[in-house]
């Protein structure tokens, strides 16, 4: 027991040195730089330090400034030239340190004994696999050379056997690893570039100034190289391309056969509408000669022979411009006036944002519906004169066609036709092409009817109302409004 000013000082045999100061108690032990946790005694001498006791040697606690919770600390064992290591108790007088132990009672002054010096670290031992090689500045070594283990020692000769190391394997490690063994073990190491540092520590606590180094590199295989991995990607990305390459030429080829047939299909079924519009305008003409009319009627064989040059050019397209269209919808009408007279008066309109000139819709769409309007609605008519609308517009993402009559209405038609009689052949045909142009398709073609009646539920005609997509998804891109 020592005192220092207001410390009461309390060497222990296994908690180190205890300090008192009023209310506060507080260590040194081996983590603040004590030689060792089990203490003999403590000294306070003429200048204020602490010298402390133990097994191990003794320990020089600078303390002339006062007490701290990590003062310096220098230390003397049997390396420095004591004796013995175990210190069995101190006397300070005149700066000389008489230090009792078992073996005698040496003496030195406290200021002129030298420090050792710092000690030197050498890497002695490198072993590949567990074979020896001899220690050079770096290897480089195959992916399979992955087992390491390397020898070190620190030379201090006034330190005997009790030194501390610390090291790190750059390009593994982050921090500093503390070790008192003199060898250590990598194995398995990945492929990389590494690093070993070493540094020793005398008794003084003093560390190595430069730390021994040892480079060293282990290759990759073959296949974790940047090349191999590189040609695996470029063979990967060939075959997905390869795979997009064939399913793409699959898929247009599908689509084309897809197309052919249909366009083979409308094809026939355009076939089979031109002899019946051919044979209706023919009647025309007919009625017209019929009803002792042959000069006008041979007036309107040059537009009959017209509009059937181009009716079968059109029905080798499977699209045509709304222009076309209409052209060939005019003629007719004129033709059937020929017939009808003040029974039939009709206006076409046009939306101004439809740009007619562009192949938009499939050849004989809108005529059908047109020539059942005349022949089942107005030609019945009785009084009053016959009238027939057309109007193209954009509803929504489709193309719109309203056909407006003011005939008989579709009631009076039917019973006119008889309780037996057939559809007309026409719009059958027109719902068959529908059927087939919507059958792989996601916006479909479209056909709506409305019976147009007063508030006495008389009928004041028919509207007809027939959607065009507005873009040809799978088959024609030519399609655009």
């Amino acid at each position: 027991i020592a005192k220092h000013g207001a410390h009461l000082l309390l060497a222990t045999m296994g908690h180190g040195l205890v300090i008192k100061s009023g209310e506060r108690i507080w260590q040194l032990t081996e983590r603040e730089g004590l030689l060792s946790d089990f203490c003999n005694d403590v000294l306070v001498d003429e200048d204020g330090d602490l010298w402390v006791s133990s097994n191990q040697g003794l320990s020089w606690i600078h303390a002339r400034d006062g007490l701290c919770e990590t003062p310096k600390i220098n230390h003397y064992t049997y390396a420095n030239g004591l004796l013995a290591s175990k210190v069995n108790g101190v006397a300070v007088t005149d700066s000389l340190v008489w230090v009792s132990n078992d073996n005698g009672l040496p003496v030195f002054h406290k200021y002129r004994l030298r420090s050792p010096p710092r000690p030197r670290v050498y890497i002695q031992q490198f072993r590949i696999n567990g074979r020896d090689t001899l220690v050079a500045d770096g290897y480089h070594l195959g992916y399979q050379q992955n087992n390491i283990e390397l020898g070190f020692v620190g030379l201090s000769f006034q330190s005997g056997d009790q030194r501390a190391y610390r090291y790190r394997l750059r390009g593994l490690d982050t921090t500093w690893q503390s070790t008192t063994q003199t060898s250590l073990v990598y194995p398995k190491l990945p492929p990389g570039d590494y690093v070993f540092e070493v540094l020793a520590k005398n008794s003084q606590g003093q560390w190595s100034r430069e730390a021994a180094r040892l480079r060293f590199s282990i290759k990759r295989a073959f296949w974790q190289s940047s090349l191999f991995l590189l040609g695996c990607a470029f063979l990967l990305f060939t075959g997905l391309l390869g795979i997009v390459y064939l399913r793409l030429r699959t898929l247009r080829t599908k689509t084309l056969l897809i197309q052919q047939s249909i366009e083979s299909e409308q094809k026939a079924l355009r076939t089979q509408l031109n002899p019946h519009f051919i044979f209706n305008v023919l009647a025309s003409v007919q009625d017209l000669i019929e009803r002792g009319a042959p000069q006008l009627a041979s007036q309107h064989l040059g537009s009959v022979a017209r509009i059937i040059r181009k009716v079968l050019t059109n029905s080798r397209s499977s699209l045509v411009s709304i222009r076309d269209e209409l052209d060939n919808l005019e003629t007719y009408l004129r033709l059937e006036k020929l017939r009808l007279g003040d029974k039939l008066h009709w206006q076409i309109d046009v939306a101004a944002d439809i740009n007619t000139d562009l192949r938009s819709i499939p050849p004989m769409m809108i005529q059908p519906f047109v020539e059942n309007a005349i022949w089942h609605g107005l030609l019945h008519k009785e009084e009053g004169q016959g009238r027939l609308n057309i109007q193209l517009d954009r509803v929504g993402q489709w193309l719109c066609c309203w056909i407006r009559d003011n005939g008989i209405g579709r009631e009076e038609a039917a019973r006119l036709r008889g309780k037996f009689s057939h559809p007309a052949l026409g719009l059958t045909i027109i719902q068959e092409r529908i059927d087939l142009l919507n059958r792989y398709r996601k916006t479909k073609y479209r056909v709506e009817v409305e019976d147009l009646k007063n508030e006495s539920n008389e009928a004041l005609g028919t509207c007809f109302r027939i959607f065009f997509p507005l873009k040809n998804e799978k088959y024609d891109s030519r399609t655009d409004y």
